[in-house]
């Protein structure tokens, strides 16, 4: 996928994302990279992203990169604060086109499920994701996973890490297929 498709599909992500958040909600990078993997890998939805696994969790460089190109073009702005860099849509740009198939009430349907987590949650859901993904144990427990999350990301207490799990449970239970 080009670019460009990426961006536009990126910036139906940010408007879905903004559309669905409670006042007091918002998007920031991290969350926005959060948001964009366990839509695309979780509930299916391409967005064109290649994934790996980083110091935050899963992290694509081409979501990073469709980002500033939005920026660039005033689609989105950034504003920096104590809570980090909150994105905020910009101006419409018709050089942004999202992929014919991808449907933002899809995306809204499993935002809304995803915006009310904090950002450590959404951190710990998706390393968790990432690591049971590319295990070669499979089934993996959840102890056994949160050992691996542990492992990775020893700064957070094993209880937050189990009840991430424990939501990721749920919505890997829950999910319906999107049209």
């Amino acid at each position: 996928m080009d670019s460009w498709t990426i961006a536009g599909n990126i910036h139906e992500l940010i408007k879905a994302a903004t559309s669905v958040g409670s006042r007091g909600s918002f998007v920031t990078r991290t969350r926005l990279q959060k948001f964009a993997y366990l839509v695309e890998h979780l509930f299916h939805i391409p967005l064109g992203l290649e994934p790996r696994l980083s110091y935050y969790g899963p992290y694509a460089s081409e979501l990073a990169s469709a980002t500033d190109l939005l920026k660039q073009y005033h689609a989105i702005d950034e504003k920096g604060d104590e809570a980090g860099y909150r994105i905020e849509l910009g101006e419409d740009c018709p050089l942004f086109v999202a992929s014919p198939d991808l449907s933002p009430e899809a995306l809204k349907k499993v935002l809304r499920r995803l915006v009310g987590f904090n950002t450590h949650e959404l951190i710990l859901m998706a390393t968790a994701h990432f690591i049971e993904t590319h295990s070669k144990v499979r089934p993996m427990d959840d102890e056994i996973l949160a050992n691996e999350v542990q492992e990775i990301k020893p700064h957070y207490d094993r209880s937050m890490i189990l009840a991430a799990i424990g939501e990721l449970r749920k919505l890997q239970e829950s999910r319906q297929p999107t049209p």
